[in-house]
This record gives C-alpha cells, structure tokens and sequence, in this order.
C-alpha cells in the first residue's frame, strides 16, 4: 500500500502540471505539455507566445488534401443547383449551358497562420484542490486561392489555348457570381480575439517513494468550457471557428505521473470533453456544396459528439545544468459517426443536406510535441522561486495511421512558467 509523505497534494499532477486545453479544434492545435511539480506554492502562472501556420489537411483517407476542402470538395455546379432550389438565379452564363449538370471543381488551396498568447492562472485552497482558468488570445490570418481542375471537366483538353483560357475566366466569373449570391466572401479573412476559457477544478495527491517509485502523482479534474472564443463567420468562406465554434462544453481528465529515477518521469492522460447542443443561424447545403458555399442559411441545431484523447509523455529533468527535455505524443479522435444537426425550421420548404456536414465533423489527429526547458532554480539554488523557460514544437503526424480530416497545422510556442 503507498505511503504518504507529506501534503503535496495540492500539487495535483494534471493541475499544476499543465497549461488548460481544449482539444476539440482541428484547426488550432490546443495541446499542453506538463511540468510536475513538488512544492507548495499558493498561485502560479504560465504564459506562452506561439506561433502557428497550416496550409494543408488530411483528407479522410488520411492523404494529403488541401486545407479548405475538410468539408467537401467545391464544384461550381453543385452550388449553382444548391443556388437555383433556394431561389437565386444559377451563375453560369448562357455560353456555359452546355456544362450543367456535369462536374465543374475547383481546388481551394490556403495557408492559415496565427500568433497569439496562451495563459494559466491556478490557485490551490484546502489540502486537494486547485481551481485553475486558462484561455488565449490570437490573430489569425487565413487566405485561399480557387483553382480550376480543368483535367476534369469534359472536353477541355480538346480545345485551343485561347479558348481554354476564355472557359477558365468565364468559370471563374460564376464562382464570383455565385458567391454574391450567396452572400459570402472568398479569397481571405483576418480576426483578431480570445479563445475559449477552461475553468476547472482538480484533485490529487502525490506519494513519495511508493515500491519502487520515487514519487508517484496521480489525479482528476473536471472543467467547464466557456465559449468566449471567435465563432465561424458563415459570410466568409475562409474563416475558422478558433476554438468551440460558440458551444459550451464539459470535461473530465485523469493523470498519472511516475518518476522513475532521479530526473526521469513518464506520465500519462486521459481525458473525455463534450460540447452541448445550440441553435443558431448557420450555413448548411442543399446539394453537395461544401458547407462554406452552403446555401441555406437558416437556425439550425448542431450536438457535437464527444471527444477522446490519449496522451502519454517522458520528460528528462536537468540534463545539463537545469536543461531539460520532454517528449510527448497525442491522440485526439471525434467520435466516428460526426456530429448531429437538426432541422429547426418551421417551415422546411428546401430540404437541407447534413450527411456531408456530419460525415466530415468525425476527424483525428496525432500530434508529437518536443519540448525544451531550461529550469533558474536547478542553478540559482539561492533563490527560493524561480522561473522555468519553455520552447515547445506541436507537429501532426501520422504515427499509426490515424489522422484524417485535420488541418496540417503546426504550433511554436516560447514561455515562462512562474510561482508565486
């Protein structure tokens, strides 16, 4: 049976080890990487400045798409169908008659790129428990060009260079027109804002030479997710939701931490969130158009399944000199049949499509994260508190295999880590 020593256990393992996440965001990686420790500080923080950049996803074969295709590949002619049955008038020029009805696709290539600050406040109280705030804030800049797939569309090889550009224009004159029509812009989107905020409440304890461990951390957690964070733009095809997409949410996580010898841990985390149902106005499809081009506009009601993660990680303490190194790896899956929509209309005259929308909303995601650490207190011994200096690199992967209808994105943060 393990032994007390002590009451470190406001330590709390996951707690005072980590940075507060989200892990439902398959656009902006929002991964933390822990730091045990053994003191009894009241109140401590953590503040990192990151950096991300995508410009391409996995697709749901796991091969390389590009970034705005995770809900579908645009074709021109769908969206003029999806335009002519909610009213609008179709796109295509008159010249272009001969092409209705057959595939007209577009490949929608982009490059996403962020920078921002992440931050975790946390305080213990009693001998248990921590109650812990953590959140972000960030600009993002997005960008997508239109490219037309023109191997694709019926006779088109067939036909001289000036005419096959005179085609060319002309197409990309309709996806402009089916755009205003739409109501939505294409080409680039620039926001600035918070995150959502996780608050939380944790519990633990950490025993002291238990069998043949020199220390052992376990603990829990149960946190709520407040949705703060920048929502989709439905009236600008090159947005991203920067975090729950305006949904509440709830989670539960547990951890354990083994330090095996001196400056060598191996720990591992569990952790199950869920957001909650909402209603609200959102662009969903009538044909096969992606949801972006999606021409209902309309309340709707979206009940996201929930979310599993897995993520065991080593960290080398000191290696030389209060230097360290941590490895970590990540595995994040939606549940498998997506999310659920339903119709809130009173009136459905047009038939909205889901099946595309929820067969898309079921991702994974494996990520390694490398972290670098340099601990003042491991040189500096006459200073009671000292700060930990971090450089952590999160990058997709595919380790096993799994990662599909994700965006490609990696994240460089830089920080400090702080007791008081």
């Amino acid at each position: 049976m393990l032994n007390r020593v002590g009451l470190t256990a406001l330590v709390l393992g996951v707690v005072l080890n980590s940075h507060g996440a989200w892990y439902d965001n398959r656009y902006f990686p929002a991964f933390y990487f822990p730091f045990s420790r053994t003191g009894q500080e009241a109140f401590y923080g953590d503040i990192k400045g990151f950096f991300m950049r995508s410009d391409s996803a996995y697709g749901l074969g796991g091969n390389e798409i590009e970034l705005y295709e995770l809900d579908g590949v645009l074709d021109l002619n769908q969206v003029a169908e999806a335009l002519e049955k909610t009213g609008h008038p179709n796109p295509l020029d008159p010249d272009l008659t001969a092409f209705k009805g057959s595939s007209i696709p577009f490949r929608v290539p982009g490059k996403v790129d962020a920078q921002g600050v992440r931050f975790h406040f946390a305080k213990d109280f009693h001998k248990y428990f921590t109650i812990g705030l953590a959140g972000a804030i960030m600009h993002v800049d997005a960008r997508q060009s239109f490219k037309l797939v023109k191997r694709e569309i019926n006779g088109f090889d067939e036909l001289n260079v000036a005419d096959a550009r005179a085609l060319e224009q002309a197409f990309e004159r309709a996806l402009g027109q089916a755009s205003e029509e739409l109501g939505v812009v294409i080409g680039r989107w620039d926001k600035a804002g918070p995150s959502d905020l996780d608050l939380y409440l944790g519990v633990g304890n950490v025993w002291n030479y238990p069998r043949k461990f020199r220390r052992v951390d376990a603990s829990a957690r149960v946190g709520i997710l407040i949705p703060t964070g920048v929502e989709r733009d439905i009236c600008n095809a090159a947005s991203l939701p920067f975090a729950g997409d305006g949904h509440f949410g709830a989670y539960i996580e547990g951890h354990v931490e083994l330090e095996m010898r001196e400056d060598m841990r191996l720990g591992f985390r569990a952790n199950v969130s869920n957001r909650f149902s909402r209603t609200k106005t959102r662009r969903v499809p009538v044909q096969d158009e992606p949801q972006s081009f999606g021409a209902l506009v309309d309340g709707f009601c979206v009940d996201p399944r929930a979310t599993f993660v897995l993520n065991p990680y080593a960290i080398f303490d000191d290696m030389h000199n209060g230097l360290g190194f941590a490895l970590g790896y990540t595995f994040v899956t939606r549940y498998k049949d997506g999310d659920r929509w339903r119709d809130e209309r009173s009136d459905p005259v047009v038939p909205a499509k889901f099946c595309n929308i929820e067969q898309f909303s079921a991702w994974t995601a494996e990520y390694i994260s490398i972290n670098v650490f340099y601990d003042f207190g491991r040189s500096l011994t006459q200073h009671k508190r000292t700060p930990i200096l971090t450089f952590v690199w999160d990058a997709p992967v595919r380790v096993f295999g799994a990662s599909k209808l994700i965006s490609r994105t990696h994240r460089i943060s830089l920080g400090v880590r702080f007791d008081v």
